[in-house]
């Protein structure tokens, strides 16, 4: 072989580099449009004193509001049922928590806007020193911003005051309440009659769904006559709304003791709101389910069967 060849040798490929631009320009592009897309959600987590990053943000940048307390704690925790503390669930607070024997008292309010409880399933639950499951409260009143005090007296429950008692806010939906069995007659209706000193109110379903409710008023006090007469001509109004909604449905009738209200309610004719009593947590509306009805009075110390 001729070493002396003129044919050029080659000692290696100069390679150019690719640019590593392309891919950082896409990088940040997706950065971009992430965070423009992403941040209502960013801004709703920050404003949320329920998420980690709304607690961090209230507690080192936002001056919490006048009587207000942006740390919510975690609503699946137990809170000791005192004056000092609140509980939050979802908009609801509940504060100013005393206890005296029989009786739980408290504040009742929302965050912002408005909400009726009375047709809800919100319920205080009360747990005894072990944190066990000792009582049940249902939650009620249309709520404002503003503190609505109520009381609860139970029949048989006392507080001792030697021990803590805790609590939480839960909501119950149609599959937590346990099953019940009626006994329906020939015409395909069943009945839940629940009573206490004063009322009775028998309820009746079909299928299961409210259709009718019967209410009996007993009122036997004539002692002060001021009060009774106050009482007489409430129920006496009562009446005549009712009568006008569907007659012969009401009547009130004095006797030597005081006086009987009675009302034949047909809720395929008249509602909670038509009896002006959207506040009274005895009525239910068409179609209410027989469980929620039997729960709810049984909690509110009427006795059912």
């Amino acid at each position: 072989m001729d070493n002396n060849s003129n044919e050029p040798i080659v000692l290696g490929t100069l390679r150019k580099e690719k640019s590593s631009k392309p891919i950082f320009v896409f990088v940040v592009l997706a950065l971009i449009i992430g965070t423009t897309f992403a941040l209502p959600y960013i801004q709703s987590y920050v404003n949320d004193p329920n998420t980690f990053l709304g607690a961090l943000y209230y507690k080192y940048f936002k001056t919490p509001e006048p009587n207000y307390n942006p740390i919510i704690p975690n609503e699946e925790d137990l809170h000791i049922l005192n004056e000092e503390t609140t509980i939050y669930y979802r908009t609801i607070l509940l504060s100013n928590i005393t206890l005296d024997n029989k009786t739980i008292s408290y504040n009742l309010k929302v965050r912002t806007s408005s909400l009726d409880l009375n047709d809800g399933n919100y319920y205080l639950e009360i747990y005894g020193s072990a944190k066990n499951l000792m009582e049940r409260i249902k939650l009620t009143g249309n709520l404002t911003t503003e503190n609505n005090y109520q009381s609860f007296t139970f029949n048989n429950f006392n507080f001792n005051k030697n021990i803590n008692y805790y609590g939480k806010i839960i909501e119950l939906k149609d599959e937590n309440y346990e099953e019940l069995i009626l006994n329906s007659d020939e015409s395909g209706l069943a009945s839940i009659t629940c009573i206490d000193s004063k009322n009775k109110f028998e309820y009746i379903f079909e299928n299961h769904l409210l259709k009718y409710i019967n209410h009996y008023y007993e009122y036997k006090d004539i002692s002060q006559i001021d009060i009774y007469l106050e009482e007489f001509q409430k129920y006496s109004q009562k009446s005549a709304l009712i009568n006008n909604l569907k007659s012969d449905s009401a009547k009130t009738e004095e006797n030597d003791q005081g006086f009987l209200f009675t009302a034949k309610i047909d809720l395929s004719v008249m509602n909670k709101t038509d009896l002006g009593m959207a506040d009274n947590i005895y009525y239910y509306n068409l179609d209410k389910p027989a469980k929620i009805i039997n729960y709810d009075m049984k909690v509110q110390g009427f006795k059912c069967n």
